[in-house]
């Protein structure tokens, strides 16, 4: 006779009764790691990580869609196979920006944030502002661009910064 494994099930209470605004207890402790300068970068980075992550799971969806190979015309089936295989590299690509904004998160915690990675020299506040995700200073990143060592620094296609719900 097989012993039967019983799983621990931890209750969480429905979406719609979690406060909005409660984190977790790891959330709060890496918060408190946090320097006060770094923090509107490590909240801003929190932020697009999560909207990175929703997006992952959408790509993934359309990714895992299967293709329909009969019926269809030629054409179709083109179009779909198109589609198909730009939702994995765009899947590919939210990896690698999540992969990005993740490190910098772990950059702040350590303490080695706002630091380049190639000279040691901090890197402007102005330019952490708008990259916040960056690794180096506007020259070394410009170098290693022209050189095709690194990718221009973007995170998916440009559009508007507040949802239309948001209420402009």
């Amino acid at each position: 006779m097989k012993a039967r494994r019983i799983k621990a099930h931890r209750r969480v209470a429905p979406k719609s009764r979690r406060s909005s605004t409660a984190k977790s207890p790891r959330v709060e402790k890496e918060r408190a790691e946090i320097p006060k300068r770094w923090i509107w970068h490590y909240e801003k980075l929190s932020s697009l990580r999560e909207r990175l992550i929703e997006e992952r799971k959408e790509r993934l969806h359309e990714a895992a869609q299967p293709l329909e190979t009969h019926s269809m015309s030629p054409a179709d089936s083109a179009t779909d196979e198109f589609d198909h295989e730009l939702a994995l590299s765009r899947l590919s690509v939210d990896q690698d920006a999540l992969y990005e904004v993740e490190a910098a998160m772990n950059r702040i915690l350590r303490g080695k944030y706002g630091i380049c990675e190639q000279t040691g020299k901090p890197i402007p506040a102005s330019r952490l502002k708008v990259l916040p995700w960056t690794r180096y200073c506007t020259e070394v990143a410009t170098r290693l661009e022209r050189a095709g060592a690194i990718a221009p620094a973007h995170l998916g296609r440009l559009g508007r910064a507040r949802h239309e719900s948001d209420g402009d």
